[in-house]
């Protein structure tokens, strides 16, 4: 009986030599990231119709412009196309028209991958919108086109 209690107690202790941590070993490395959704290449100049309520909006994006229509189509804005600044799922814009109305001259978008809905039908979007001038900012869906 004395003979065999050290065999459990060497592979305890075989087993704990093996997690000491060694001084002069490199770093563990740190586990994966949860994999996001990769950026697909029609990511970096997308198309998208974007929309909203109270008043009434909506703003077409495409690679050589955006054009903003506002207050229920009293305002008409054209942006140059620019590069969206890009995360999985979100699109970012800034842009400017120095000859629009001041309060239009600057244009902030985020386009995010998210449920939404109008408000005003039954209808589903995939994306919203958060769009902001220098005065006003509005909240909407958009679809890409």
């Amino acid at each position: 009986m004395r003979g065999r209690g050290w065999i459990p107690l060497m592979v305890v202790a075989l087993v704990l030599s093996g997690c000491e941590s060694d001084p002069k070993a490199p770093p563990p490395k740190p586990p994966p990231e949860t994999a996001a959704a990769p950026i697909l290449p029609d990511d970096a100049h997308p198309r998208f119709r974007c929309l909203g309520n109270e008043p009434g909006w909506n703003l077409t994006i495409s690679p050589d412009s955006l054009v903003f229509v506002g207050d229920y189509g009293k305002v008409r804005v054209v942006y140059p196309g620019v590069a969206p600044k890009t995360k999985p799922g979100l699109w970012s814009y800034e842009v400017e028209n120095p000859q629009a109305p001041s309060e239009y001259s600057w244009m902030s978008v985020t386009v995010n991958r998210g449920a939404c809905s109008d408000g005003m039908s039954d209808r589903s979007y995939e994306y919203q919108a958060v769009v902001h001038h220098r005065t006003k900012g509005a909240t909407g869906c958009a679809e890409r086109r």
